[in-house]
């Protein structure tokens, strides 16, 4: 087993996302970064490299302008702190040397110690798997936006007793309409989470192929056998058109798999299927409610005929 791994982003696809990581060993990864930085053509389609050791230690190397790179050595999770130089390409000889070789301490004494951006760092960089599954903090995101609208209400009527009662009565007549309208929503994030809670699906831009587990087992399903895509919206003037719904996927076999705000944020929709001539269609609905229901069985039942997706073992 190779002890580095690395992933890349390309100019070509840079409204989009990072490839998986691929596991190598560190004469290919240098081989890979000759071929695009150290010719004529610089940069040659190669935007930012991220190489991990064995250790979980990563180092990012971000191509800024003509021969100026970003260098960031990250040392893992446990810690906020992280080390950037800003200079020209000849650097990246020792830099890489250093990683490939195990000599942290040089990086270390050459980079410079900061934390500033360490959220943009392990969210661009370092915190993309595109593995999508409900979590809490999803649910947070979404029921927060009832919770903090009621809230917002309560305080309002509270305020209103002591400057004026006839601006209390209004309140809580919208603090009413309120209420029905969250009850509305956590009822539309219910079913949401009914239809997706068992599921954990990867999807990238740079990958050909969802791949989708139930829980039991795990398939791949390439992007060619996708029908179509739908994806559901508010109407541009409904009061909650900044809630988000969810997009139904098609495949040719009619099976259906819905990706609801729950399970991925809707405004990457777009981006994961940008390279695969899939149109997205769009479609306005009011109530946000699934069409159908997610149904795989065509993909996961023990018979099937042919062999279009593959099996994978966990």
């Amino acid at each position: 087993m190779p002890a580095f791994q690395f992933k890349i982003k390309g100019y070509l696809n840079e409204t989009g996302e990072f490839t998986d990581f691929f596991a190598a060993e560190s004469g290919t990864i240098i081989q890979l970064i000759l071929q695009h930085w150290f010719n004529e053509t610089l940069p040659n389609n190669l935007d930012i490299i991220v190489i991990q050791n064995d250790r979980g230690e990563r180092l990012v190397i971000d191509h800024l302008k003509r021969d100026i790179f970003d260098y960031y050595f990250v040392q893992g999770d446990k810690t906020r702190n992280y080390f950037h130089k800003k200079t020209d390409i000849q650097f990246m000889f020792f830099i890489l040397e250093s990683f490939f070789n195990n000599r942290t301490d040089d990086i270390r004494l050459n980079l410079t110690r900061t934390s500033d951006d360490w959220t943009f760092i392990t969210g661009d960089y370092l915190g993309k798997n595109f593995n999508y599954q409900i979590t809490k903090r999803a649910l947070w995101k979404n029921l927060n936006v009832v919770l903090l609208q009621l809230a917002f209400l309560l305080a309002l009527i509270i305020s209103s007793i002591f400057f004026s009662r006839f601006l209390a009565v209004f309140a809580v007549i919208y603090l009413v309409i309120a209420i029905f309208t969250s009850i509305r929503q956590v009822r539309l994030f219910r079913q949401y989470y009914l239809d997706n809670k068992d599921l954990q699906v990867r999807l990238s831009r740079a990958n050909g192929e969802l791949k989708i587990s139930n829980g039991s087992s795990t398939r791949s399903i390439p992007k060619s056998e996708i029908n179509k895509v739908t994806k559901y919206v508010h109407p541009p003037d409904d009061a909650a058109s900044m809630n988000e719904y969810y997009t139904e996927v098609e495949f040719v076999n009619g099976n259906v798999l819905n990706l609801t705000c729950l399970l991925i944020p809707q405004a990457q929709i777009e981006t994961k299927f940008a390279n695969d001539n899939v149109l997205v269609d769009v479609k306005f609905t009011s109530t946000g409610r699934l069409q159908r229901k997610t149904k795989l069985d065509y993909y996961f039942s023990a018979i099937r005929p042919g062999s279009i997706s593959t099996i994978i073992n966990r």
